[in-house]
Formats: structure tokens, sequence, C-alpha cells
């Protein structure tokens, strides 16, 4: 990034502003030999042995490390370092009040076409979806597919959440 820091560095910084108890990063085999030399300080590392198969295997393995006794787990993407640290604070104050919604940033962009991003939020009574079978193909978006009524999309101007990077200065979808 322009300020020197790393994607994961920037999106480490992101959460770390919504106070999670843990934080884990899924790295994939071709990291290196010590995953822990290049991930920020108090950081849990493991290692997804087979990410070709899709996004949906790196929560799978940081289910396997962390454990599912959570009210909630909180999905970032290392390809999104531009979303704002009030962005996941914010998202993680109303999961404290709504624990039971998947929680999902919007973003309203040109022409006013609404767009979801991440970081999402997905609360406990979801985890046996996001394990189990229906996600194997289509991932965590599944969840939301099967679940629309519950899941509740919280407005915001950052246009982060969307994948936006910056470069050299200026903003790049």
């Amino acid at each position: 990034l322009p300020d020197g820091r790393t994607f994961l560095e920037a999106v480490v910084a992101g959460v770390r502003a919504a106070d999670p108890a843990l934080v884990t990063v899924v790295v994939g085999p071709w990291w290196g030999t010590d995953p822990a030399d290049a991930t920020p300080e108090g950081c849990s590392v493991v290692v997804n042995p087979d990410p070709d198969r899709g996004q949906i295997t790196s929560i799978r393995t940081a289910f396997a490390a962390a454990g599912i006794g959570w009210s909630g787990v909180l999905v970032a993407l290392v390809d999104h370092p531009a979303v704002r640290p009030e962005t996941f604070a914010a998202i993680a104050a109303v999961h404290a009040e709504d624990p039971e919604s998947i929680l999902v940033p919007v973003t309203t962009g040109d022409g006013g076409l609404v767009r979801r991003g991440h970081p999402v939020i997905f609360p406990e009574w979801s985890f046996p979806d996001l394990l189990g079978p229906a996600t194997d193909v289509g991932g965590a978006r599944e969840v939301l597919r099967a679940w629309p009524r519950r899941v509740r999309e919280i407005p915001t101007v950052d246009v982060g959440i969307v994948g936006t990077v910056v470069v050299d200065g200026d903003a790049e979808a």
C-alpha cells in the first residue's frame, strides 16, 4: 500500500478495530516455511492445505483452528485492504446489539447501485451451514442466499468494502 503496509497488515488493523477475542489468519501452503514471520503480532496463523477448492476452505480451516464457541465470526478478505477500521468497528457494534443476524456492509455506488461487501459477520447459528456441504460450491454466499430474512445490511460510505484498493494515490476497484 502507499503507506508501506502490506494488505495483510491493513486488514488485520481493521479487524482489530472490531475488538475480536481472536484473530486467525489463514494462509496458503505457498506462504513459506514459517507463516508467523510475516504475520502481524498477536494473530493465530493456520495453513489452508487446499485453497484452490475455494474461499470456504479457508473459513473451515479457521474454524478448525479456533473452534466454534463464539457468538459470531467476522470474515475479512486480504484483498480488501481499504476497508476503514471504523467500518469493522461499526459492524462489530451492530453484532453486539443484534447477534442473531448475518451482517453485511453495503455501499451505494454510481447510478445508485447498492453493492454488498466485506467484512461479513456470521452468527453462531449459521456455523453448521458454513461448515456443511451447502457451501461446497458457492461458498459462504450460499448461507446468505439460504437465509435472506436473517441478513441485515449495514449502510456505509466506505467503498473499501467492495474491494477498492488505493494504488499510487488513486482508488481502483
